[in-house]
């Protein structure tokens, strides 16, 4: 018996894993390049430090089996900034004409990402909110792909000389953001940070810029 009361104990503490290191975005979501919040408030999970998740989850009380979690950030408004769907510059003297076939693009309605032991599978509770999550996630990822199709399916832009023209996604979307510990035997076996950003409407922005 206390053998195997050791190889358990070894099997949870192999489980263990410290927070771990993501590569680099800008919003931590590599589907979004941007994102304005309409309360001055409310955060990524990339703009906090480790430290601060670190306290985040020193709060969260005890618990034999089963998790314990805390949302930070609850269906935040804000803007975003999606991926380029096309950049092109002129720096000739003549203006030029290229057409773009508008008829599928294909963006991520709901992005996840996780910071940390934690995974997610199968349908992600978190309090009052459920998101479907394909698969286990220990980094970020992004599920739920769409298709979307404009009203003539065929874009025709003129790029006037020293002009840079920029197709992109943007639009507005809710964030929810928190953090959560998986306990076995009262022993945190998994940790760490979660944040959830779910796409609420979409549009085409055409930008015009100096070459």
């Amino acid at each position: 018996m206390k053998y195997i009361l050791m190889f358990f104990l070894v099997f949870i503490g192999a489980n263990v894993r410290p927070l771990s290191t993501e590569p680099y975005t800008e919003t931590g979501h590599s589907q979004f390049q941007e994102i304005v919040f309409y309360d001055e408030d409310a955060f990524l999970i990339k703009e906090v430090s480790e430290n601060f998740i670190d306290n985040e989850l020193k709060k969260l009380n005890f618990k034999l089996f089963g998790s314990r979690e805390k949302v930070l950030n609850d269906y935040e408004d804000c803007r975003y900034v999606s991926n380029v769907i096309f950049s092109r510059s002129n720096k000739t003297r003549e203006e030029y004409t290229f057409s773009y076939d508008t008829s599928k693009i294909n963006y991520k309605k709901v992005s996840v990402t996780v910071k940390g032991s934690i995974d997610l599978k199968g349908v992600f509770k978190f309090k009052s909110k459920e998101f479907t999550v394909a698969g286990e996630h220990s980094t970020e990822e992004e599920t739920e792909e769409y298709d979307r199709t404009t009203e003539a399916g065929r874009l025709s832009v003129v790029v006037y000389p020293n002009k840079k023209v920029t197709l992109r996604i943007v639009g507005e979307a809710k964030v929810s953001n928190g953090v959560k510990k998986n306990y076995v035997f009262g022993i945190c076996v998994k940790k760490g940070a979660w944040e959830v950003i779910s796409v609420i409407s979409t549009c085409y922005e055409l930008l015009e810029e100096d070459a």
